[in-house]
């Protein structure tokens, strides 16, 4: 992101504007899914809430030390099940090393 938003005019309008439109999906973490609240209470897994402020935090730091702006409003997705139309072919391209290789390991 530094060297998008601090390179050159051209480099940081496109990183601010795949900024405005992918960075509200990065807020859906936050939204928990059918039943992790109940995991949360049993010490499962974290409060979710809780680590949505420290994130932002961090985030909003790092993109202004990068030229970049946080956007504010905007479309939230409702739901950890709501993806973008990139998500599919993405998810294709990974698959494939699996379909190509059935030996493959990672790292």
């Amino acid at each position: 992101m530094e060297r998008l938003g601090l390179g050159t005019e051209e480099s940081h309008a496109r990183a601010q504007k795949a900024l405005e439109m992918l960075f509200p999906y990065a807020k859906q973490l936050f939204v928990p899914l059918p039943g992790e609240e109940e995991l949360w209470a049993a010490g499962y897994v974290p409060d979710l809430k809780a680590l949505e402020a420290p994130y932002l935090e961090e985030a909003t730091r790092h993109l202004e030390r990068s030229g970049l702006k946080v956007p504010e409003g905007g479309y939230v997705p409702k739901s950890r099940k709501e993806h973008t139309e990139y998500l599919w072919s993405l998810l294709a391209e990974m698959q494939s090393v699996a379909r190509w290789d059935r030996e493959a390991k990672v790292w």
